[in-house]
This record gives C-alpha cells, sequence and structure tokens, in this order.
C-alpha cells in the first residue's frame, strides 16, 4: 500500500467568511503586533501581569493581541494560528470556536495568575501562543495520523502538538509552566472529550441543523 505523502498546505482561504472567529483573532494580533512597533504603550496596556490583572482587568482577554520582537515570528504564528484554527472552526462551528477559545485565554490567564501568587512572583509572556496550542491540540487528537512539512521534515501532527506542548510549559517555567500546561494543553483535552455535549446542545437549536449535518459529515470522513 503506497504511504500518503505529506503535502505542504497554507490553509484555507484568508477571509472573514471562511473561519470569522479566527479571522478576526488574527487580524486583531497583527494589528496588535504593528501597533506596539510604533508606540511601546501598547503591550503595556495590552500585556497580562499577574501582580496587577485585577486592576487592568482586560488583560485577561487582550493578552493574546500583544506580540514582540522582530516580524517574521509573530507573522509566523498568526499564519499557523489561522491554518489550525480555521479549520477546527470549520469543523465544530465559530459560536462554539469562540466559546472554546474566550475560556482557554481567560482559564489560562487565571491559572497563571494563581500560580504566581503561589509563587510570589509575576508571571508574563502571555501572547497568541496560549490559543494557538489550545487549538493545534484539538487539530492533532482530530487528525492523530495526519503529517505536515515542518521546514521539510515530515512530522506527524500528534508531535507537532507535543513540541508545542513542551514549549508553552518552557515559557512560563517549571513551576507556572505547569498552569500554562494545563490551561493551554489540558483544557482542549478535556473539552474535546467530554465537551461535545455543549456543541450537541448549540447543534439542537433551531437554525444549527445544517451546521449539525456538516460536523457530522466531517466526524464520519475523519478529516478536519
Amino acid at each position: 500500500m503506497a504511504q500518503a505523502v505529506p503535502q505542504i498546505s497554507f490553509g484555507p482561504r484568508f477571509h472573514p467568511s471562511t473561519a470569522p472567529v479566527t479571522f478576526w483573532l488574527v487580524v486583531a494580533s497583527v494589528v496588535g503586533w504593528v501597533l506596539g512597533v510604533f508606540s511601546p504603550a501598547v503591550p503595556a496596556l495590552l500585556a497580562l501581569d499577574t501582580q496587577t490583572w485585577l486592576e487592568r482587568p482586560w488583560t485577561l482577554v487582550t493578552y493574546p493581541l500583544v506580540s514582540v520582537g522582530a516580524p517574521l515570528g509573530p507573522l509566523l504564528l498568526c499564519w499557523v494560528t489561522w491554518w489550525v484554527g480555521a479549520e477546527v472552526e470549520r469543523w465544530w462551528g465559530s459560536r462554539v470556536q469562540a466559546g472554546f477559545l474566550l475560556t482557554v485565554i481567560v482559564a489560562t490567564g487565571l491559572l497563571l495568575w494563581g500560580a504566581g501568587h503561589l509563587l510570589g512572583a509575576t508571571v508574563g509572556d502571555a501572547t497568541l501562543a496560549t490559543p494557538f496550542v489550545a487549538l493545534l491540540v484539538i487539530y492533532a487528537l482530530r487528525n492523530p495520523r495526519r503529517t505536515v512539512l515542518l521546514l521539510v521534515l515530515p512530522l506527524p501532527v500528534a508531535a507537532l502538538a507535543a513540541l508545542a506542548a513542551v514549549n508553552q510549559w518552557y515559557r512560563f517555567g517549571p513551576w507556572a509552566g505547569l498552569a500554562g500546561l494545563l490551561g493551554g494543553v489540558g483544557l482542549p483535552v478535556a473539552y474535546y472529550y467530554w465537551g461535545h455535549h455543549f456543541h450537541r446542545l448549540l447543534a439542537r437549536r433551531p437554525g444549527r441543523r445544517a451546521g449539525r449535518r456538516r460536523a457530522g459529515h466531517l466526524r464520519d470522513a475523519d478529516t478536519l
């Protein structure tokens, strides 16, 4: 039997009609990075600081919009977030995608705040990487046998998700990183296995029948 050859994919068409929630998340992240280049006050306004977030509660939601560094890193992260996130959103719908991302972003922020409180230290460096890792985990669980090309190296999606999880842990440090793992990896795994009841409740509502049929087709084909 011939083996499947990994193919290069740049993701679905970048348009709000393709995956609106993921589209606007990526656009907002790009805008946040551009504004941060011209004004350092923008990242300071949006970034999550676990010691002061109670004084700036909006940062519990806005921290994924913070990107720093040279253009290649933030733009590459936005691209892979679109590539993975749009496929996931097309599977379970924009409404579930919005609720899932909001849950992961807020819960991870609270977990990092709790870790910082216990450790007596500020836990930072929370960026778009957190929702990206969560989306990649869902993508890998849906497609455990899929292989992608990382540069020129064929890599199973599951291995790519594992590398992203290790990076998620490393960014926050050995102890706070456990909180980052719980939010960015543990919550998506729990949702994938036990959260579909919420998805089915939404699918049963009037006007959701087409979405239910589309999701059922995707489950049968085992593609994302």
